[in-house]
């Protein structure tokens, strides 16, 4: 996505701003679908806490442990017992 601010014709400043749109079905024959195309969920439940580090959000040390999951082929998560926090669930892994 491209944003400009412009002064007529002229470009003041202009930002490239990348995205992604997906779509997400699901299939009695084939399953999930992501973008049309079949993949197994490979998921895992997670405690909300950051085990030795506690239930207080910890930025790095939730992005860690997502890091540390996907390394290990996980894909989708449910939190277990209490609600994770928003800063939780905004956690990018990239």
């Amino acid at each position: 996505m491209v944003s400009e601010v412009k002064d007529g014709n002229r470009v003041l400043d202009r930002y490239v701003t990348p995205i992604g749109i997906r779509t997400i079905a699901f299939d009695k024959a084939k399953g999930f679908l992501l973008n049309g195309r079949a993949m197994k969920l490979q998921g895992v439940c997670n405690h909300h806490d950051l085990g030795a580090l506690g239930a207080a959000v910890n930025r790095r040390a939730t992005e860690r442990q997502l890091q540390i999951m996907k390394t290990g082929g996980v894909n989708a998560i449910r939190t277990s017992h209490n609600p994770p926090s928003p800063s939780c669930s905004n956690t990018a892994t990239g």
